[in-house]
């Protein structure tokens, strides 16, 4: 039995817009969708280094400020975890990798109009991301959570992807 994925995804947000990176046409996943930033958690990884390790490989950034924002089941009994990145070092994020062609910050409500999204999970995350009290959650249907790092998140009902 193969175990399950787990998978981390991050929302930069700054003065009320939203980093996103367009897929690279050639990715296997979602090819040239608008996408989070984020991927696979390593075997050997817990959730909050991955998302270190990720935003450091695909934006040149170091984490500093974050709260999970929502948690998602995966088909495969897996976790798909989703963080605000409020602050972070190394100046403004620039392409690392191959995995995005494209980088644009956007309004909660931009964002949400974008279309190919890699998933559709996503279009309620952004206004409540850009919140800057919970009370956005509750006219969303979301319910709150706390997070495994101790801070208040949002969690959309659980559905697998």
């Amino acid at each position: 039995m193969s175990r399950p994925r787990h998978l981390v995804g991050a929302l930069l947000c700054r003065d009320g817009r939203l980093l996103l990176g367009r897929r690279s046409p050639l990715k296997q996943n979602f090819p040239g969708a608008w996408d989070l930033f984020g991927g696979h958690v390593e075997p050997d990884e817990t959730f909050i280094e991955a998302l270190a390790r990720e935003l450091e490989e695909e934006l040149g950034v170091t984490l500093v400020a974050f709260k999970e924002l929502a948690s998602a089941a995966l088909s495969d009994g897996g976790r798909y975890r989703i963080y605000r990145v409020d602050r972070w070092r190394g100046g403004e994020p620039t392409l690392c990798n191959d995995e995005h062609v494209e980088l644009a910050w956007f309004s909660p409500a931009d964002a949400s109009s974008l279309s190919p999204l890699a998933s559709d999970l996503y279009r309620p995350l952004f206004a409540a991301a850009a919140a800057r009290h919970d009370a956005i959650a509750d006219r969303l249907g979301i319910r709150p959570r706390g997070s495994v790092v101790g801070r208040e998140g949002l969690e959309p009902p659980t559905r697998p992807l």
